[in-house]
């Protein structure tokens, strides 16, 4: 019920915001005699201009509080271009996730079992989104500026409060930083698993496997704590680190009664299937799975699951063989190496006594 309250607040507000800058361009358009075609297209461009900002300052702000607070850089991705600290330096690279426009990355102070702060780096975002915010309303307001620069700065306003409420109002079923800063704030138990889970991505940015992490720090979580994002990643960061495919189907098993959102419910039922499918079982995907696949190019996981589907259940060994044949070149600017260099090495295994049990 609350989460429903939200998003209709959030409808309402952003219904509210748009009539607000309806009546402003109505507004320009008398005073200075601005035909609506030169407005509108004005609009478009500013809200493009308007939304790469906040999403550039957003996560910005991210790195910033993070860095203050005493994180350390790990990477920050601006759409799917992706800025990433490795062994040899800072690297470009080219990073998609569905339903994010940006993201900072940082390998988190202390250790996994101290306290560590959590509230700045995660509101860091929402601080310089309402900073933007609130130098574009004192321009406004305070000097004089043209028509042009009335609707940016109007816009940039709006996308601003847009973003804050997007980001700040918590909603379990779509996890934001808001969401993720008061489950860490009312939750102390989930503070070693978001530990874990930076932890985890700064080494593998570093080209590292879980071979090199302390093995004291990747535990089963229970599954009560799994009832979040934040726990569950833990969790599946778990199942990952298991060396044996069975312990993998398992651990999946085991978690088929959670409540999940949406698009990790999916990423687990990709590694849950090609789990299966690694045992030769054949697994029916699901029309969001074949979606998410074709979405985001030259992830290892989504190649895997590619590979094995065309391999066990189209027993399609031309496909099979040419996603093998193209799996470095399509993960050539997926920044996790380690990641990319073991998933290619178990497909090719894989194969080998597939194809040689066939014979």
């Amino acid at each position: 019920m609350k989460n429903k309250l939200l998003k209709i607040t959030l409808v309402f507000l952003c219904a509210f915001l748009g009539f607000a800058g309806g009546h402003m361009a109505q507004k320009l358009s008398f005073t200075y005699s601005i035909g609506p075609l030169n407005i509108f297209l004005a609009s478009m461009g500013f809200i493009i201009l308007s939304f790469i900002i906040h999403i550039v300052m957003h996560e910005t702000g991210h790195l910033i509080f993070g860095l203050i607070t005493g994180y350390q850089f790990i990477l920050i991705r601006f759409f799917s271009l992706t800025l990433i600290k490795t062994n040899h330096g800072y690297k470009l690279k080219s990073l998609k996730i569905p339903g994010t426009a940006g993201q900072c990355l940082m390998m988190p102070p202390k250790t996994m079992n101290e306290d560590f702060p959590t509230q700045l780096y995660n509101f860091g975002g929402l601080i310089t989104n309402g900073v933007i915010t609130l130098v574009a309303l004192v321009l406004l307001v305070m000097f004089p500026v043209g028509p042009y620069m009335q609707i940016f700065l109007t816009l940039l306003i709006l996308l601003g409060i847009f973003a804050i409420l997007v980001n700040g109002l918590i909603m379990e079923d779509t996890p934001n930083d808001g969401y993720n800063a008061s489950l860490l704030r009312h939750r102390s138990e989930l503070r070693p698993y978001f530990w874990l889970q930076l932890y985890v991505i700064g080494m593998k940015a570093q080209g590292k496997g879980y071979e090199e992490i302390n093995p004291s720090f990747i535990k089963s979580i229970p599954l009560q704590d799994c009832d979040n994002p934040i726990g569950l990643t833990a969790q599946l960061i778990y199942i990952e680190s298991l060396k044996s495919n069975r312990e993998r189907i398992e651990a999946y098993e085991a978690l088929k009664d959670l409540e999940m959102i949406p698009i990790q419910k999916v990423f687990v039922d990709l590694d849950h299937a090609s789990c299966l499918m690694l045992e030769g079982e054949v697994v029916e995907p699901t029309p969001m799975m074949n979606t998410i696949v074709k979405k985001i190019k030259g992830n290892p996981d989504c190649l895997k699951f590619e590979f094995l589907k065309a391999l066990v259940i189209e027993n399609d060994e031309v496909r099979a063989s040419q996603i093998l044949q193209n799996f470095e070149k399509e993960t050539k600017n997926y920044p996790y190496r380690h990641d990319v260099a073991l998933i290619y090495k178990e497909l090719v295994d894989f194969k080998q006594e597939y194809c040689h049990a066939d014979v």
